[in-house]
């Protein structure tokens, strides 16, 4: 997300632990100054709006709200164009793959990198269809 880095973020931080969910509310101003964030808040879990940046680290559910940081359609366009880029580089994998030629005689090295590859791009374009998802 192309998020302007001057400004100043309002934060979610959710955890169903009340043992954690203490020790966040005791940090909330290291974390405020240290994210530049303008509101930090703690919650027993996230809601459902749709217009958020989300993810997990340490068992902590951490949730951005985009409504006026980024231009949603511009967004919108720069995942659409990385989808098409990440489906045009999948492309060739996938046919490599179904080939049963180059399955049999492709080094099983080989044959382990382009599975790999291709794990790794599933992943990136089901994370990339679910934040354009998100955005709609």
């Amino acid at each position: 997300m192309n998020i302007d880095p001057a400004k100043r973020v309002h934060v979610n931080l959710a955890s169903s632990d009340p043992d954690l969910r203490s020790w966040l509310i005791q940090y909330v101003p290291y974390v405020r100054n240290l994210a530049r964030c303008e509101q930090v808040k703690i919650l027993s879990a996230i809601g459902q709006d749709n217009h958020s940046a989300r993810t997990v680290a340490s068992g902590v559910e951490i949730e951005i709200p985009l409504a006026g940081l980024i231009d949603l359609n511009a967004e919108k366009s720069r995942i659409q164009k990385e989808i098409f880029k990440i489906e045009k580089e999948m492309a060739p994998i996938q046919q490599k793959l179904l080939n049963q030629d180059f399955l049999n005689h492709a080094p099983e090295q080989v044959v382990r990198l382009n599975q790999n590859r291709l794990i790794e791009f599933q992943e990136k374009l089901n994370k990339l269809n679910e934040n354009l998802k998100r955005l709609t």
